[in-house]
């Protein structure tokens, strides 16, 4: 949750929870609900470069990130990382301008004899085409470019993110035009817990030779990172392992900076060890639950995310097979009187409502404006 303006993504549209926001008791659920927008994300605001200009390759993170969780912690993740080198305060944002269409197509491709430049593990090819994608999956998912300008409207600074790969899906299609799909896990078939992180660092500088060799592009800075995408279905997104800068006029990529983040579920033995009042108060949480709803069969689950140490975002999903609109409606009310007091009204919390695999609700608590904000999806 990191407060940082992009306009080119389209803002998750929130519904005020009436209930929760003390408003007026002759105000009716015919009334329309308050919309609210929330743009803003930690301290760092990137204005936008006025006229806005699309990004060279527009469209492409949609095409080639299938999560849109992920779409978004890429986009605002790599301005994040960004503001450590280039402050917000006196420096704009820009889409990228310089990485097309053709030259990404070009770079995420298998390297071949016909795309000598491609990223992505050669293939040796069969004919059995599924096999042959499961045994050598893609790594490289994405590349996505930001440039950053001083005052003035000059490019001072390229901010690139290598999207890969942790589960890789399969489609094909056989000489009777049937459709074949699969689906396997990078790491597993490499054998290495973080291949895919070593073969990003590894063809790094492939991707800043590329950049580099672009006609028109300025001779800035450039901050690279890589970002492991979440799972396709996933409902929360995946996370940079590591940025490095590379001054202008330079390729050689030096030192990469670790991103120390951990994630840890609830309940769990591993987050009562690591944080037992937070545990505590989400037993509380789930216990009051039980009480409340007991027609219902409830069961609360998280992702607890931590970053040096130090408690960055709750992600809760609250289980309710079967349930009804009015009973979603109370569990949202019952869950606004609790949200903001889970881990104190400093950290950003989400509860997402699931009936069996469909989402049905979601709440946040918006630390920056001290309110709850909900979706009735």
């Amino acid at each position: 949750m990191r407060r940082l303006l992009l306009l080119t993504l389209t803002p998750l549209l929130l519904i005020t929870l009436t209930a929760c926001m003390n408003k007026d008791e002759e105000e009716t659920t015919d009334q329309p609900e308050d919309i609210v927008i929330p743009t803003q994300i930690e301290n760092n605001i990137f204005k936008v470069k006025q006229p806005f200009e699309p990004a060279k390759a527009r469209g492409a993170i949609t095409a080639n990130v299938s999560n849109n969780y992920d779409i978004t912690e890429i986009e605002l993740g790599l301005m994040d990382i960004t503001s450590e080198y280039f402050s917000p305060e006196d420096h704009l944002y820009q889409s990228g301008q310089y990485i097309d269409s053709d030259l990404l197509n070009e770079l995420l491709a298998r390297e071949s004899n016909d795309t000598p430049n491609g990223l992505n593990p050669k293939m040796k090819a069969t004919k059995d085409r599924l096999e042959d994608e499961e045994k050598t999956p893609k790594i490289i998912s994405h590349i996505h470019e930001q440039n950053y300008l001083n005052e003035k409207g000059k490019v001072v600074g390229i901010s690139l993110a290598i999207s890969i790969n942790d589960y890789y899906h399969i489609r094909v299609m056989d000489d009777a035009g049937l459709v074949h799909t699969g689906e396997v896990r990078v790491n597993d078939v490499y054998k290495d817990k973080s291949y895919n992180e070593k073969y990003a660092k590894n063809i790094a500088k492939n991707v800043i030779s590329a950049v580099r060799g672009i006609e028109n592009v300025p001779n800035v800075p450039i901050i690279l990172s890589i970002y492991e995408e979440a799972g396709q279905n996933e409902i929360t997104p995946g996370q940079f392992l590591a940025h490095t800068y590379i001054d202008k006029g330079k390729q050689g990529i030096g030192s990469w900076e670790e991103i120390e983040k951990d994630q840890y579920v609830y309940p769990s033995d591993e987050l009562n060890e690591v944080d037992k009042s937070l545990h505590d108060s989400l037993n509380y949480l789930s216990d009051d639950l039980l009480t409340y709803f007991t027609n219902l069969d409830l069961r609360l689950n998280g992702d607890i995310n931590y970053e040096h140490d130090n408690l960055t975002n709750i992600e809760l999903k609250i289980y309710a097979p079967g349930i009804s609109k009015a009973e979603l409606t109370s569990i949202l009310n019952f869950c606004g009187t609790k949200i903001n007091s889970i881990a104190g009204d400093h950290v950003p919390v989400s509860i997402r409502i699931i009936n069996v695999d469909e989402e049905l609700g979601l709440m946040i608590w918006d630390t920056e404006n001290k309110e709850i904000l909900t979706e009735i999806l």
